[in-house]
């Protein structure tokens, strides 16, 4: 397979055999790589091929900016999803991903976000006991 896009350092883009666009990640994949290249295989951890051509395009462009380790924690609540399944839509990937991505990120700088479901459900709790 040939890279069509370097994502960054960990993802590259590359077509499978019908055309589709495949998001390939992996440790060092698209290390000075340039387009036409061919990718090693073995340095292939994860592939991921979104049927919807515009939210595809969106995972790019949240893969190039995070870390591939947050795409790796929404592919496996996918999976979890799909194994109970769950109708899962190929936004979740971007979604949750960048939905990680932020949460870490404030939880390093030291924010704290209150949980207003929660928050909401204690006071609901609280009338109930009045």
């Amino acid at each position: 397979m040939k890279i069509i896009r370097v994502l960054n350092t960990n993802a590259v883009v590359s077509v499978d055999s019908q055309g589709m666009e495949l998001i390939m990640t992996g440790p060092g994949i698209g290390f000075k790589k340039r387009k036409g290249e061919n990718i090693d295989q073995s340095l292939v951890d994860k592939t991921y091929h979104l049927e919807n051509k515009e939210e595809s395009k969106r995972l790019q462009e949240v893969v190039k900016e995070i870390s591939e380790e947050y795409l790796g924690i929404a592919d496996r609540v996918v999976k979890e999803a799909k194994k109970e399944k769950l109708e899962i839509r190929d936004s979740l990937y971007v979604t949750l991903t960048d939905h990680i991505n932020s949460a870490v990120a404030r939880y390093r700088e030291g924010i704290a976000l209150k949980n207003m479901m929660k928050l909401h459900l204690l006071q609901c709790i609280s009338c109930l006991q009045n």
